[in-house]
């Protein structure tokens, strides 16, 4: 076993590894979602893109409590780029997006400022 590493982790069990184990992420949020502005403090733009045809998508905004702040009527999408749009939400505060991609789920941070009155 030339290329194993013996672990001597667990007084119970012991570990062999014999190979590196590695698992391709096609959907890396990063590339796949985009949410902008953020920080908002009006309505709220995400943009995805599908790789496969008729993907069930639904799109939740949560609040810091796991509240339901908004819900987006999801459905089947094409191939390709999509953008929604969220309504303001007026409540400053962090909020989590959750994107629903038939077995897939993104969650990305949101964060809504107070609209500042003073500036022009």
């Amino acid at each position: 076993m030339r290329d194993s590493v013996y672990s001597n982790w667990s007084a119970i069990w012991d570990f062999v590894t014999t190979s590196v184990v590695f698992v391709e992420d096609r959907y890396n949020t990063d590339r796949a979602i985009k949410l902008f502005p953020n920080p908002a403090t009006k309505e709220i733009t995400i943009s995805f893109y599908l790789e496969r045809e008729m993907e069930e998508v639904n799109i939740s905004v949560f609040d810091v409590l796991g509240r339901s702040v908004s819900e987006i009527e999801g459905g089947r999408c094409s191939a390709g780029a999509h953008i929604v749009k969220i309504p303001k939400i007026n409540i400053p505060g962090i909020y989590f997006v959750q994107i629903e991609i038939d077995d897939r789920l993104f969650v990305t941070k949101l964060i809504v400022k107070r609209n500042d009155i003073s500036s022009p």
